[in-house]
């Protein structure tokens, strides 16, 4: 099994789903293979922070400071500008990158 056939069937084996030769294959698969594991792990850690729903605090002031510049922003049409301020005030955010 190789890693891309992995992420095709990664939901299944999450899920509980997957066919017991081919879950057999992945966890083979996955004990050699770093990034099949990190991929799997980030899915899992993404889906429990989900389900978790648990609010996260901002710093003191980030608040006030994001809605001000989201208030600004939409009130002059730069909407693309507002991702970009999003990103640039709230680094770290939660992202999941597959290769």
């Amino acid at each position: 099994m190789d890693c891309k056939h992995i992420l095709e069937e990664l939901n299944l084996y999450i899920d509980g789903e997957l066919e017991q030769e081919l879950c057999r294959q992945l966890e083979a698969h996955l004990k050699g293979c770093d990034r099949c594991r990190i991929v799997l792990d980030t899915t899992q850690r993404t889906i429990q922070l989900y389900r978790d729903q648990t609010p996260m605090e901002l710093p003191e002031g980030v608040r006030d400071r994001l809605q001000a510049v989201l208030r600004a922003r939409w009130e002059n049409g730069t909407r693309r500008a507002l991702y970009e301020e999003r990103d640039r005030m709230l680094p770290g955010r939660l992202s999941v990158h597959y290769f």
